[in-house]
């Protein structure tokens, strides 16, 4: 008797997951899954550029009279822009105070974004814990105890999961779920670059790399205990160009081509079943890994290993901000912000990059009187980027399915 309802709870757990297509009649999971290292959607490959809408749920929760964000939906949905990338929690440590002391307003908040997106059909991919110090502050620790499954930490990463899970996996407006915003960044950096003392945000001088892996994980399995099919990314930036080498002792110094594969894919661990990147490097720019001086060989560099790692490629922000200038052969080049942005675009698309988005849509607080600008809408000096993506994603969707 026990096995059979059992039984009765899996099956009826594959319902609740799965979707019908219209037209075949056939279930299949909801939001993006990768299926033998593609990542599809309804049943088909999916290529697809959309946007991070940074605080898409923020503003909502700051001022729920706000139908601004509706009217920024609509727009991109009528564009078949096809998903968004938004901060599904907290910045600071504030916010999370927030959330806990009145949970019924913010959930009341994101119910509403999830709505929208179901009506317009936009995919949506939350980004759990945007700032990995705010979760640990929050919760009165050091970075270092997301390295320790019983700090309070690590069961506030949980409980926040589950709880957001539970609540939204049978939306199918939930494409993908993200743990967070470039937190690789953190790890295994000395934490006086940051112009913090040791012990300020860890204990001694590092937040270790395997502190971040062991936070991903159980963000990863929290998730599998709900939702067995809808890709899970890491949010992280590629890795920086000498952390092997800073692990091992030789701080700064450049790591070798395997070196880099190994934290790559260290920082992507198994049950994350993407590879989480992103677009911003400019020419010849020394801050690139490998000293590879375009962003088109670095893609070509790594996107064997994703392949032979069953992970697709994700971009989770590209863009440009303005022009550049370098030096190449004792000469000054300037390369202009639109052919950066282009740029992007075409390896977007040369290297068949599924999943990428574009940074960022409607985030006044980046207008150009910001002197940080790269806030794009329809309407702005930044729009033919907009243009650019559906123009893209019509290119994109010509790849044989």
């Amino acid at each position: 008797m026990k096995k059979i309802f059992i039984s009765i709870i899996i099956l009826s757990t594959i319902i609740i997951s799965c979707e019908k297509n219209k037209e075949s009649g056939v279930s299949y999971p909801k939001g993006i899954y990768n299926k033998n290292g593609t990542l599809m959607y309804r049943g088909n490959n999916f290529y697809g550029i959309g946007v991070n809408y940074y605080n898409l749920f923020q503003r909502v929760l700051d001022n729920p009279d706000d139908k601004s964000f509706i009217v920024s939906l609509e727009k991109l949905s009528k564009a078949k822009i096809p998903f968004v990338r938004f901060r599904g929690g907290g910045f600071y440590a504030e916010d999370w105070e927030k959330y806990e002391l009145n949970k019924e307003r913010y959930y009341e908040a994101f119910d509403k974004v999830v709505a929208e997106a179901e009506r317009l059909n936009i995919g949506l991919i939350p980004s759990f814990f945007w700032s990995m110090p705010s979760v640990s502050k929050y919760n009165e620790e050091l970075l270092d105890e997301f390295g320790n499954n019983e700090s309070k930490t690590i069961a506030f990463v949980k409980n926040y999961t589950r709880e957001v899970v539970e609540r939204y996996k049978d939306s199918p407006a939930i494409w993908a779920w993200e743990f967070g915003n470039e937190n690789n960044y953190w790890a295994d950096m000395p934490v006086d670059v940051f112009g913090v003392k040791p012990g300020e945000y860890t204990i001694g001088n590092m937040f270790k790399g395997e502190d971040l892996v062991n936070a991903y994980k159980v963000f990863a399995k929290t998730i599998r205990e709900l939702d067995t099919d809808r890709i899970i990314m890491t949010g992280n930036a590629e890795p920086r160009r000498y952390i092997w080498n800073n692990i091992h002792g030789n701080t700064w110094k450049n790591d070798s081509e395997e070196q880099h594969r190994e934290i790559l894919l260290r920082d992507n661990p198994d049950m994350i079943n993407t590879i989480t990147i992103r677009g911003y490097y400019n020419f010849g720019e020394k801050e690139m890994p490998l000293g590879i001086l375009y962003y088109d060989e670095y893609l070509n560099k790594i996107q064997p290993w994703a392949k032979a790692a069953g992970k697709p490629i994700c971009i989770g922000e590209f863009g440009a901000k303005e022009d550049y200038t370098f030096i190449s052969n004792g000469k000054e080049v300037t390369i202009t912000m639109d052919e950066l942005f282009q740029n992007r675009i075409n390896s977007i698309i040369k290297y068949k990059i599924q999943l990428s988005a574009l940074w960022v849509y409607d985030f006044n607080e980046q207008d150009e009187a910001s002197g940080n600008f790269w806030n794009c809408t329809f309407t702005n000096s930044r729009s033919y980027m907009l243009d650019a993506i559906v123009k893209a994603n019509k290119e994109l969707q010509k790849i044989e399915k």
